[in-house]
């Protein structure tokens, strides 16, 4: 599992990561966070760094978003679409 698959899979979990001007990553919202993500977080943490500096995410919202639409139409293979309502 590369960086943009990690950040996929914590944005479709409502995440945001940003990279800190110290060297460190801000999640957030914290309360979110499980022992499952914070230890995937701080295995990869030289790998999100670069990508997050590298290409930052213009919108992570729109990676959640894609994530939740590819859920759908893996739970029902018959789908052709996926909507989202808001």
């Amino acid at each position: 599992m590369g960086a943009p698959d990690i950040l996929g899979l914590l944005a479709a979990r409502g995440l945001t990561v940003r990279p800190r001007p110290d060297g460190n990553l801000e999640v957030s919202p914290r309360g979110l966070l499980t022992d499952e993500t914070r230890r995937l977080i701080r295995e990869h943490k030289a790998e999100l760094l670069q990508a997050l500096v590298a290409d930052p995410l213009p919108d992570p919202t729109a990676e959640a978003r894609r994530q939740r639409v590819l859920a759908i139409l893996a739970e029902n293979p018959t789908a052709r679409y996926a909507l989202l309502t808001y």
